[in-house]
């Protein structure tokens, strides 16, 4: 298997909904706080488009990414639960 058919198989059905559940947490927290995705894709180093793809939980963005979104919200408390 290629490193591109890696990519595009597909995630046991419970790994895709923990991500799509945890973007969606990361969407709510920055729209609670009133922050766009460019200000926050600024704060963490990541283009706002890699942001989009977080909070639409697409298990192609790094984790560090989406425990530096959780660490911008002042959330990584949860990271150990995980």
């Amino acid at each position: 298997m290629g490193v591109m058919d890696r990519r595009r198989s597909e995630l046991p059905y419970e790994a895709g909904r923990a991500l799509a559940t945890l973007g969606g947490n990361l969407r709510t927290a920055r729209l609670r706080r009133n922050l766009t995705l460019d200000e926050v894709a600024k704060r963490i180093g990541v283009h706002r488009t890699t942001l989009a793809q977080a909070e639409r939980g697409d298990p192609t963005v790094t984790a560090g990414t989406y425990v530096t979104a959780l660490w911008v919200y002042g959330l990584t408390a949860d990271v150990a639960d995980l």
